[in-house]
């Protein structure tokens, strides 16, 4: 996405996550954790849900799209097309667990910064969010003013509770890292095909990285969080 490019009005991230944040001494507990971002204008939704209603129409889907990751190498030309869309950028944000040094998923106790899967999912959202803004915006929240433009987070839903969904919006909105955000909600993924389409690229993300051909990301902005101070961006678009 080229933020000179953007005409004044609204930009939406669409979040969502692939594994869970159990600890990794759970045997149940996956063993890597992604948050995954869509960033689109409204034209970009249009763009996006064009190219993958076709795909789900000519595959007869009435299924989530996730169902669809075997057809790999359409899937990718899916994103890449959608990705040159000048309101539109993918990111994707993992850590593997037992690499990872940050708080909140540390040793299960009574410490301040032991194990606590709501604060380690609010604290890898926060510092997903950092590094995609301080792309997106180089010189900071005076563009947004600049260019007329307010963001909006849309979430997967995953807090159960309305005082979690109301501690996020405050965590994220005292942060001056970050842009005001004009909403923050949480929607369902069963009827939200931007949240679906976000949650693809993740297991598209997970698969390439367990072995698969490298090339089908090469639409993302991809960056690892197992030392969340030093946050590496390990590739972008168009980059191998």
């Amino acid at each position: 996405m080229h933020i000179n490019e953007l005409k004044p009005g609204k930009v939406f991230v669409f979040i969502d996550e692939t594994g869970d944040p159990g600890h990794p001494d759970h045997p149940d507990a996956s063993r890597m954790y992604q948050l995954n971002i869509t960033v689109t204008t409204r034209l970009g939704i249009r763009e996006i849900v064009k190219h993958f209603s076709r795909f789900r129409y000519f595959r007869e889907a009435d299924k989530e799209l996730e169902k669809y990751i075997r057809s790999l190498e359409i899937i990718h030309e899916l994103f890449t097309i959608c990705s040159g869309h000048p309101g539109i950028a993918f990111y994707s944000f993992y850590l593997k667990k037992e690499a990872y040094i940050g708080p909140y998923l540390k040793s299960i106790g009574v410490g301040k910064h032991d194990y606590n899967p709501t604060l380690f999912k609010n604290f890898i959202v926060r510092k997903s969010l950092e590094a995609l803004f301080a792309e997106l915006l180089p010189k900071g929240s005076d563009v947004l003013f600049q260019k007329g433009l307010e963001f909006e987070l849309v979430f997967d839903r995953y807090l159960p509770r309305k005082t979690d969904e109301e501690n996020l919006r405050q965590y994220l909105e005292g942060n001056y890292k970050l842009p005001p955000f004009s909403n923050i909600v949480q929607v369902d993924s069963e009827y939200s095909d931007l949240i679906q389409v976000t949650d693809l690229l993740g297991t598209l993300v997970k698969q390439t990285m367990t072995g698969g051909d490298s090339k089908l990301i090469d639409f993302i902005s991809l960056y690892c969080l197992e030392n969340p101070s030093q946050i590496e961006k390990r590739k972008g678009p168009g980059h191998s």
